[in-house]
């Protein structure tokens, strides 16, 4: 029986890639909403980057995993502030979002040239900050259900930004991730959407971890590629890191060297949790002048990656 389910799934979704996809509609920042605009057309002004197509990114090294297909810069960037509630709502071209298979999760990224209308989002250093999968886990014998089926209706996914985020300009990335495929290699679909906030307040919190888009997921990964049908299915393995923690920033101390700074800080080796942090933190104990300050960073390399 099994078999049969999951070959019916696999036929109904080479049906829906025929289909018209999702995008989103709005974005409630607070209770004031910033209308998008559909795929491949730009006239309306909002903070929501728009894609060209609507059609799924299934390939986890496609460029425009980072935003959603061939995503551009908005022309807004909206006002926000640590523990500002976010809400957005899904669309398509025959109705509300429909697919109802596969978790939520929602990235921030700073916009570190300081202007989110102009920041290439593939070379943002994301950090999760919220997910969503099954909603009925105490039920075993039940049938699945995932956060996104609450898209269908056209209710909202509502989530937060951090509270004590450091202060700038940021992105916010929303991802479906529809798995109904997702029972042969390439068979999931993501679809990514980015809104550009700058957001207030005195905090001093960065993320203790950060990851690249491309690069944080996998085809193989257990969250990714799965047989959402298997008898007894549970979702546990998100894809991509945990949700960070917001930990407050580290200063430089006057005089460090801050070509090795970008060298820890790397998002390559920032994928590696929270090591650079606390690399970071032993190292900043012990300026360049320190008699022993090439011997501390050597040992501290040796330690955290050979």
């Amino acid at each position: 029986m099994r078999c049969t389910i999951a070959s019916l799934s696999y036929f109904l979704t080479l049906l829906t890639l025929v289909a018209a996809h999702g995008w989103v509609a709005n974005v409630t920042i607070d209770g004031k909403t910033y209308q998008g605009n559909p795929p491949g057309d730009s006239s309306i002004q909002s903070p929501i980057r728009t894609i060209s197509t609507s059609s799924p990114i299934v390939n986890t090294t496609d460029p425009s995993l980072a935003c959603g297909q061939l995503a551009q810069p908005a022309a807004l960037v909206v006002p926000a502030k640590s523990g500002s509630e976010v809400a957005f709502v899904w669309t398509s071209s025959s109705g509300h979002w429909f697919h109802v298979v596969g978790p939520i999760t929602i990235y921030m990224a700073l916009c570190d040239n300081g202007d989110c209308t102009t920041f290439d989002a593939t070379k943002g250093r994301w950090f999760k900050t919220d997910q969503a999968g099954l909603t009925n886990t105490s039920d075993l014998n039940a049938i699945p259900t995932w956060a996104q089926a609450s898209l269908d209706d056209g209710s909202p996914y509502t989530t937060h930004i951090p509270e004590g985020l450091k202060a700038g300009q940021y992105l916010i990335r929303m991802e479906i991730i529809a798995l109904q495929g997702a029972g042969h290699i390439g068979g999931a679909e993501f679809y990514p959407s980015c809104t550009q906030l700058n957001i207030s307040g005195d905090g001093d919190g960065v993320p203790n971890a950060t990851v690249s888009f491309p690069g944080a997921y996998s085809p193989n990964d257990p969250g990714i590629h799965v047989d959402v049908y298997e008898p007894g299915f549970t979702y546990t393995a998100f894809p991509g890191p945990p949700i960070a923690a917001i930990v407050p920033e580290v200063d430089r101390q006057p005089g460090f060297n801050s070509d090795f700074f970008l060298f820890v800080s790397h998002p390559d080796i920032e994928q590696r949790r929270d090591r650079p942090v606390h690399m970071w933190r032993h190292i900043r104990s012990r300026g360049p002048g320190s008699p022993d300050y090439q011997h501390v960073v050597g040992n501290i390399l040796e330690s955290y990656w050979l």
